[in-house]
């Protein structure tokens, strides 16, 4: 079974088993989803998944998710390829609507920032399993470093030995010109 199937299927919430005054949930990934995400993620590793939410009903069979996942993650540093760990949190603010009733897709004049976020209801279930993942994957730093690590920045010398003024070349295309 792979992560995605077993974090949404373990992470969902029929919505006939959520109360008229909403849910508030605490839920920490196993062990085994542990690994399971590392290895969707492509990273060295996943040490911590926690998250705290709250669904509240909404009119319309809807309802809304709001909470926050905070987790500890192992990649590879961008410049020495060494683990670099890092706390990561991220804020949940999504409504989830009947399938049936999803708005239609985003206008070339509208941004995707514009609208909230929607998910589908599907089979009279909440998949924050799948909000949970996606928000971890969104939250990962795009370019980790382990500590203390830095590229090395070296100067070219001009070829001609002169001063490094990127507007040197030009100035003298200009005077051969004229």
């Amino acid at each position: 079974m792979s992560i995605t199937t077993a974090i949404e299927t373990g992470w969902t919430h029929v919505t006939a088993s959520i109360p008229e005054d909403g849910l508030d949930m605490e839920r920490r990934a196993s062990a085994d989803e542990l690994q399971g995400l590392a290895e969707w993620l492509d990273i060295l590793a996943v040490e911590r998944l926690q998250v705290h939410y709250r669904i509240a009903p909404l009119p319309r069979g809807r309802y809304h998710l709001t909470g926050e996942l905070r987790a500890r993650v192992t990649q590879a540093c961008v410049v020495t390829l060494d683990p670099a760990t890092s706390d990561v949190s991220d804020r949940l603010d999504v409504e989830f609507w009947p399938a049936t009733a999803l708005p239609e897709p985003v206008e070339a004049e509208q941004t995707i920032l514009d609208i909230p976020e929607h998910e589908p209801i599907e089979d009279h279930r909440l998949a924050v399993g799948r909000v949970v993942i996606e928000s971890l994957a969104a939250a990962l730093p795009q370019f980790p470093r382990a500590a203390g690590a830095a590229l090395e920045q070296t100067e070219a010398a001009p070829a001609d030995g002169g001063t490094a003024n990127p507007f040197a070349a030009l100035a003298g295309w200009k005077s051969k010109k004229e």
